[in-house]
C-alpha cells in the first residue's frame, strides 16, 4: 500500500457474521475501525452481491476480506490478486443474475469503475 494521501483506498469486509468463519470480513473491518489511517474507508459489506461493483467505483486500491474454501487449516490467511484467483478458477459459473466477487471486480474494471 502506498502512503500517497490522494489514493482512494477501501477495505471491504464480506460475509455473514451469523455463520462463524463466513463472517471473518465483517469481524476484520470491525477490528480495524480505530487502526486505519485517515483516508482509508472501511466498509462492512455483509453479502453485497453485485453491489460490490459500486463499492469499487473510483478506488485506487481495494482490499477485500472474505472467507474461502481453500482446504487449509482454519485461520490460514491467503493474499492474492483477482487475476491469480481467476487463473485458479478457470471454469467458474457465469450468470447475469448472480455475481461472485471475481465477476463483480471484472465488471467494475470493464465499466472503468475500478
Amino acid at each position: 500500500m502506498s502512503n500517497n494521501p490522494v489514493d482512494k483506498i477501501v477495505v471491504i469486509g464480506i460475509g455473514n457474521s451469523a455463520l462463524t468463519d463466513e463472517g471473518i470480513g465483517s469481524r476484520v473491518v470491525s477490528q480495524l475501525q480505530s487502526k486505519v489511517p485517515p483516508g482509508v474507508e472501511l466498509i462492512d459489506a455483509g453479502l453485497p452481491g453485485p453491489g460490490l461493483v459500486d463499492m469499487l467505483d473510483g478506488r485506487d486500491k481495494a482490499f477485500i476480506i472474505d472467507a474461502i474454501d481453500a482446504h487449509a487449516e482454519p485461520g490460514k490467511v491467503f493474499r492474492f490478486t483477482p487475476e491469480e484467483a481467476t487463473v485458479a478458477q478457470p471454469h467458474r459459473r457465469q450468470s447475469l443474475h448472480e455475481g461472485d466477487m471475481l465477476q463483480c471486480i471484472e465488471l467494475a474494471r470493464a465499466l472503468k469503475m475500478a
